[in-house]
């Protein structure tokens, strides 16, 4: 968690409050979280889907295998581009992506004849399920897609600010306890 944070306390304050003035004034003030609402959950979707596809197609050996991998980035790729285009509906999409993954590991697995535990096969279980509760459900709609978004910027702003805070009082202590020596 230490790696997340800088070790400049100035850093870390002034990116939490940016981030916590980025929130108030962009969801609150403007519509300015709302419109790149989409665009982020895209690159965030691509740049994970590039990640699979490169580290699973190193894995990889057999020609079924590697089709398979490769439709399943084709077509992840199709749904962050309609996500793109369409700018609504986000949880379809991201749902879409999360059920490609599902299935395409189970199909791996199956076409590779891997021996694999049965938790990684729960877990893949549990990622077609989930993506179909995002396809199909109206529980996960946009308008709660951007209050968890913006709720979550808001935790990463605040917690930056308070680690600086924590920094810049450790700092002013060791000073004085220098100061006294």
């Amino acid at each position: 968690m230490e790696k997340l944070y800088f070790k400049n306390f100035y850093i870390n304050i002034v990116i939490g409050a940016l981030l916590i003035i980025f929130v108030v004034v962009g969801r609150f003030f403007t519509s300015v979280i709302e419109d790149f609402l989409p665009y982020m959950f895209a690159s965030v979707l691509a740049l994970i889907t590039l990640k699979r596809f490169i580290y699973q197609f190193k894995k990889t050996s057999g020609k079924n295998v590697t089709l398979i991998l490769g439709f399943e980035f084709f077509i992840d790729m199709i749904a962050i581009g309609l996500l793109v285009f369409l700018q609504s509906h986000i949880s379809i999409f991201i749902g879409l992506v999360i059920y490609m993954r599902g299935v395409s590991y189970l199909l791996i697995n199956y076409l590779s004849k891997r021996k694999i535990d049965l938790l990684s096969y729960l877990f893949n279980i549990g990622f077609v399920t989930l993506g179909a509760f995002f396809i199909f459900s109206t529980i996960l709609n946009d308008e709660r897609l951007l209050w968890v978004f913006t709720v979550i910027l808001f935790v990463f702003g605040f917690l930056y600010a308070l680690v600086g805070v924590f920094q810049w009082n450790q700092q002013k202590t060791k000073k004085k306890v220098q100061l006294k020596n």
